[in-house]
């Protein structure tokens, strides 16, 4: 069935969307421990979507392979262009350049000066009211990098420290520097810095009783780890001067703070001090993060240290560990495994303490970007305190994932004229229509991931978010990806990733009245003579399944040779030949059946079809006039397609680079042309493309969208607003579609 676009509505976003904060982690690419280190940081600053977490844009050194530093660039011709680096593409920006060795070697084709100039340049250019330069050091040769950045305060690391515990101790220093451009724009954060006031500030709540003579509990353990670090913290009486009231100085220290850091011990409950200290905090909106040190537990905990991120004191009682250890365990023993594991404890509690500050800074931008004039940004989700702080205002808005209906229906008891929403909430009502609509996604692994700052995991957490953002609209995502019976565990299949996000957010979609449609597995011959019962049996209420038959090949039964099941192995070149007509026709069919297509990623190289799925793929669509959306963000085949319809060439388009990298190419082109097929050369597919781009991508691509959306969505790097352009564009589709 032919799918048109008719009688949508849409609510365009006014403006393009500019990320808060962007990271930069730069490493010599041939550096492994720098790679690694890097690498490690990824996921704490990028959960994943529609859960409350980080999620911070980061970006790691662009990897062209000739070992060389990025360009700076404040005004790039080409936006997201992985030769530059800009720091302007977000509000604010932090650079940690992790120099060592490698980095620095000048001899042997080292590119030691040139990095060393570039580091010169970055810290000499940058703004500091907006960016933050870090350097960091992962041996003594890092600091030797440049003789003018000598002065310049270089995280270092003792020389026993490991990889783990120098990630930890990157990831606090990375934060807080994130943080102060977040919470306290204007602030400098130049790496020449090292003398100024502590840029954070903790208050810790905590019950006189918790203070033991003999300093072994959390609280002492967290003092004396904040002691040497440049952490200002709030600390009952060392902080109030004689002539001060004790009530006003508590709460201005609360208010004052990033964080109170509520030590919930069988004692703090019970203290009418640390209860205000935990109410005032909610009242002021100072976030809050609860360490659980319950030994016995408490008669009831009090309501107002709720709604917030609890840890657990990782650091068992003396009792406890005897017990774990054996009783006939010596003291000597126990007081020495207590003695190492406090320090840690006390520093991976910091780490959560400064992680969670970001978080809730970061939501506090994000929400304030994205709120109408009449919404109550929050950086929580609500609870009846927030009713009770706004009774003249209706609608908060609340960073994912939304309430629970249980939560709900509390909160709608006490306000019904209230609305509570999440930005998941919002976008699945940028459509509306009374027919579904199919949208085709052409998504595969891009072999440039590195080339472009991103690892397999922003792949995955920006393929998924996007995904979601389309199936709570109520689109209907068909995907034409393999799956196959031995590797039904693969988390980086792109099939399954798409059947466990409906699986995953169903139930949740329900909780706001969006329902996600069944993903449609559009499978080519020969692949579906594959499925067998392990394959068929994953699909359940959350997939379709279209077989696409076999097109006419003009081969015979013999030359076939099928195995048992009907399935072809493409091992020969008349093998080779039959998939390439089986996958156009897959493609054929989802170009049809499907109201438009978004293309992201996708190997160059490696295919099995005549041409490479993601330039085929869109090709269909712009030969059948059906919309198309390509998302650049992840390289590929994606950027490929881009840079020819804006008339840029690419070296990977002559008949040259095919011969090279296509087993048999000039077997298969023969065979096709024999059988009456088409095969291009790449230099033709090159100037068909070119020929669509000429008049601009509004005119080529048929979306929507005009010349600048499809220009921001060809190099925008951001999820939500990626699918925001991808609704949008569906939105203002004319009733025949385009």
């Amino acid at each position: 069935m032919v799918q048109r676009i008719k009688n949508i509505q849409v609510t365009e976003h006014p403006m393009p969307y500019q990320p808060p904060l962007h990271i930069h982690l730069l490493f010599h690419p041939a550096s492994a421990d720098g790679r690694k280190i890097a690498e490690s940081l990824v996921p704490k600053f990028l959960s994943a979507p529609a859960v409350r977490g980080l999620r911070v844009p980061i970006f790691l050194t662009p990897d062209r392979e000739d070992d060389l530093p990025p360009r700076l660039q404040s005004d790039p011709a080409i936006p997201n262009d992985p030769d530059w680096l800009d720091l302007n593409a977000a509000e604010h920006s932090v650079v940690v350049v992790i120099a060592d060795a490698r980095m620095n070697r000048r001899v042997g084709g080292g590119t030691g000066a040139q990095w060393a100039e570039f580091a010169r340049e970055l810290v000499g250019s940058h703004d500091p009211q907006r960016h933050s330069i870090m350097l960091v050091s992962l041996d003594d040769q890092g600091v030797q990098l440049d003789e003018s950045l000598s002065t310049l305060n270089f995280l270092t690391f003792p020389q026993d420290q490991d990889l783990a515990a120098q990630a930890e101790e990157l990831t606090f220093q990375l934060a807080v520097r994130a943080l102060i451009l977040l919470r306290h724009p204007g602030q400098a954060t130049d790496a020449s810095i090292s003398d100024a006031p502590a840029p954070v500030s903790f208050f810790l709540s905590h019950a006189k009783a918790d203070l033991d003579a003999e300093r072994k509990g959390p609280v002492h353990r967290v003092l004396e780890e904040v002691s040497t670090m440049r952490i200002d913290q709030w600390y009952d009486a060392r902080k109030i001067e004689l002539t001060e009231e004790f009530t006003t100085a508590i709460k201005d220290g609360i208010r004052r703070a990033d964080l109170v850091i509520v030590f919930l011990t069988d004692s703090w409950a019970k203290s009418s001090w640390c209860r205000m200290e935990a109410a005032y905090a909610k009242e002021v909106a100072t976030p809050i993060l609860v360490v659980d040190a319950l030994k016995d537990g408490e008669p009831r905990s009090f309501p107002y240290g709720g709604n917030v991120k609890v840890v657990r004191w990782p650091i068992p009682d003396e009792a406890t560990l005897r017990r774990c250890l054996g009783v006939d365990v010596d003291q000597q023993a126990i007081d020495e495994r207590l003695q190492k594991f406090r320090p840690i404890a006390a520093r991976m509690l910091l780490s959560a303490s400064i992680l969670e500050t970001l978080t809730r800074a970061h939501y506090t931008r994000l929400m304030h970007g994205q709120a109408h004039d009449d919404d109550v940004p929050l950086d929580v989700s609500p609870e009846a305190v927030h009713l009770a702080m706004h009774p003249n205002r209706s609608t908060f808005l609340y960073p994912d994932p939304p309430l629970t209906g249980e939560e709900y229906n509390v909160l709608s008891g006490l306000r019904p004229d209230a609305k509570f929403e999440t930005p998941l909430m919002r976008m699945s009502r940028t459509l509306s229509t009374n027919e579904p609509l199919t949208i085709a996604v052409s998504l595969s692994d891009s072999e440039v991931l590195a080339r472009h700052g991103l690892t397999p995991l922003h792949l995955r957490t920006m393929t998924d978010e996007i995904h979601l953002y389309l199936l709570v609209a109520g689109l209907r995502i068909a995907y034409g990806g393999k799956l196959e019976p031995e590797k039904l565990d693969d988390p980086d299949n792109f099939t399954l990733r798409l059947f466990s996000l409906v699986t995953g957010y169903r139930n949740l979609a329900k909780t706001f009245d969006a329902d996600l449609k069944p993903i449609l597995n559009v499978a080519p011959w020969p692949l579906w003579k594959n499925y067998d019962d392990d394959v068929l049996n994953r699909f359940g209420t959350i997939a379709g399944l279209e077989k696409v038959p076999c097109p006419e090949l003009g081969l015979s039964e013999s030359e076939l040779k099928p195995l048992p099941n009907g399935f072809v192995v493409p091992d020969t070149i008349p093998h080779q030949y039959a998939w390439g007509p089986a996958m156009t026709a897959m493609r054929e069919k989802m170009t049809e059946d499907s109201c438009a297509r978004v293309v992201m990623g996708g190997k160059i190289e490696g295919y099995k079809g005549r041409y490479a799925g993601l330039i085929e793929e869109p090709l269909l669509s712009l030969r059948a006039g059906k919309p198309l959306f390509v998302v650049g963000a992840l390289g590929g085949c994606a950027r490929l397609v881009i840079d020819l319809l804006e008339q840029r060439d690419r070296s990977e388009m002559t008949t040259e680079e095919a011969r090279a990298n296509v087993q048999n190419y000039d077997a298969l082109s023969e065979i096709y042309r024999g059988h009456n097929q088409e095969f291009k050369t790449r230099e033709e597919l090159a100037e068909e493309f070119k020929s669509y781009g000429r008049g601009g991508p509004m005119q080529a691509l048929k979306n929507g969208l005009d010349d600048a959306s499809n220009r921001e969505l060809f190099y925008c790097t951001d999820p939500r607003r990626i699918a925001e352009l991808i609704l949008m564009g569906v939105s203002n589709l004319s009733s025949s579609g385009g």
